[in-house]
């Protein structure tokens, strides 16, 4: 959906539909629970997919990964 942002700009703001969103972001839950999360949950603007990051702390802090090999939004890949 289109939005305004704070300093005035156009910009976008995500959600999944909440009709895949049990299956896609919330399989491992009971149905209840996932419909109550797609019908709450909250938009990401496309600013902060798109913001650069800072240095990354996994230079100076011990750091862990864990790779979701069946996620369905995000590729192990990317």
């Amino acid at each position: 959906m289109p939005v305004t942002l704070p300093d005035g700009s156009p910009g976008m703001e995500f959600t999944i539909d909440q009709a895949r969103f049990p299956h896609r972001f919330a399989a491992d839950v009971p149905e209840g629970v996932a419909q109550l999360m797609a019908v709450t949950q909250r938009p990401v603007t496309g600013a902060a997919l798109e913001e650069p990051a800072p240095e990354p702390g996994r230079r100076t802090l011990p750091s862990w990964a864990v790779v979701a090999t069946e996620d369905l939004n995000i590729p192990p890949a990317a």
